[in-house]
């Protein structure tokens, strides 16, 4: 139901966005507008409710979570690292996933960070940036909100890079 309706969303914001814009630096000027208006409503109604609920939960667990999903994070990093043939960042981040996900049980405790080796992160946008794609128009998504053509872009492949993808998926 819920890929329904961000599929319609999408859809009708793809569709609409063929529409002319007065202002020559923002072609997307009328439905992003229309779209932050859709994602502030979001927000009143589900997003701050889920984060004030949030907050409740216990420090320890709250940053074991955070840990837990910048492991896998970093397995996104390490794709585009790769991608972008950034060897030393590719190797940091190979000794991250491998530290955090062994000693830190599957990541839930960030033991690489405690010994100097900082997280890094890039993405599939910054990925078709180093290809060439230097410039791109705003743009509002749905539920995701602003970012570039290019970085909305970005996260089809990205998501392909998450192992959480691959669990969820049937096969």
């Amino acid at each position: 139901m819920i890929r329904r309706i961000i599929v319609t969303i999408a859809f009708g914001a793809m569709v609409s966005s063929c529409s002319s814009s007065k202002n020559p630096n923002d072609p997307y000027e009328t439905i992003n507008r229309k779209i932050f208006a859709v994602n502030m409503t979001a927000d009143h109604y589900v997003v701050r409710p889920v984060a004030t609920t949030y907050a409740y939960i216990p420090e320890p667990i709250r940053y074991a979570i955070s840990n837990f999903y910048n492991n896998l994070r970093d397995f996104v990093t390490l794709g585009n690292n790769i991608l972008q043939l950034d060897g030393i960042n590719a190797m940091h981040n190979i000794m991250r996933i491998s530290l955090n996900s062994t000693f830190g049980i599957l990541g839930l405790i960030d033991i690489s960070s405690s010994m100097g080796l900082p997280q890094n992160q890039t993405n599939f946008g910054s990925t078709f940036k180093r290809w060439g794609w230097s410039k791109s128009s705003y743009l509002v998504f749905p539920l995701l909100g602003p970012g570039t053509v290019r970085d909305d872009l970005g996260l089809i492949p990205d998501i392909y890079f998450n192992p959480l993808f691959y669990i969820f998926t049937d096969p």
